[in-house]
């Protein structure tokens, strides 16, 4: 995942708040009352963002280079915004499963060249519809070999 994000921050003449943006993140938008504010409200607004995804296995995009003349157009002031850490533990399940069928999976998980955790893992995603979680897990999910 992306170390941080673009932010551009614009005061808005009518209202006199600050107005952050996430041109990289569609909907990402926060609103503050000053620019010191504006700034924490934009590390909630990109961890929540980012949360969110996470949640509903939407695609997090890098973070891309901000052009200065995008940035005059909006009439903004550019500044970086450090994505939170985002916390995976791995959690120990036991399942039972015939040792019969327990082979079989071993099996069809070194044959991909997976791990068996990460191989039920990627199947039971995939079956969930959840595709893009599951294109994570089996490019991160890849047996080591032994050097």
């Amino acid at each position: 995942m992306a170390r941080g994000y673009y932010g551009l921050i614009k005061r808005d003449a009518a209202t006199k708040q600050y107005e952050v943006e996430f041109p990289d993140l569609p909907g990402c938008v926060t609103v503050a009352d000053s620019f010191v504010e504006a700034g924490e409200s934009a590390v909630d607004a990109l961890a929540g963002w980012i949360e969110a995804a996470l949640d509903t296995g939407q695609e997090i995009p890098p973070p891309t280079d901000i052009q200065p003349a995008f940035k005059r157009a909006r009439g903004a002031s550019l500044v970086w915004v450090p994505a939170p850490p985002i916390k995976t533990k791995a959690v120990p399940v036991t399942i039972s499963l015939r040792e019969h069928l327990l082979e079989k999976i071993d099996r069809a998980a070194a044959d991909e060249g997976m791990t068996r955790s990460s191989f039920i893992t990627f199947h039971a995603l995939q079956a969930a519809g959840q595709k893009a979680w599951a294109r994570k897990v089996k490019s991160t999910g890849r047996r080591r070999s032994a050097a």
